[in-house]
């Protein structure tokens, strides 16, 4: 399911596409937004290594080291 297009924040977007009925959330992030819902579980994947240095406990997934080629057993922090 795709959100492209839309002019809404991140929380009306996650709310919208839980509405339309995705079971889990995969939310992107480089700034290091926090937003989760209620409605549904947000997998919050960072691709900022900077950003994941800063904020790696409130994050889900370095995508910075997929980038790198990193073993995916390292890459989640759950």
């Amino acid at each position: 399911m795709d959100n492209v297009g839309t002019l809404a924040g991140d929380v009306a977007t996650l709310v919208g596409l839980a509405a339309a009925g995705a079971q889990v959330l995969l939310f992107t992030t480089g700034r290091g937004s926090v937003v989760g819902t209620p409605i549904a579980p947000v997998v919050k994947v960072c691709g900022n290594p900077e950003t994941w240095s800063l904020m790696e406990d409130n994050m889900d997934v370095n995508a910075g080291l997929v980038i790198r080629r990193a073993l995916l057993c390292k890459v989640s922090a759950i």
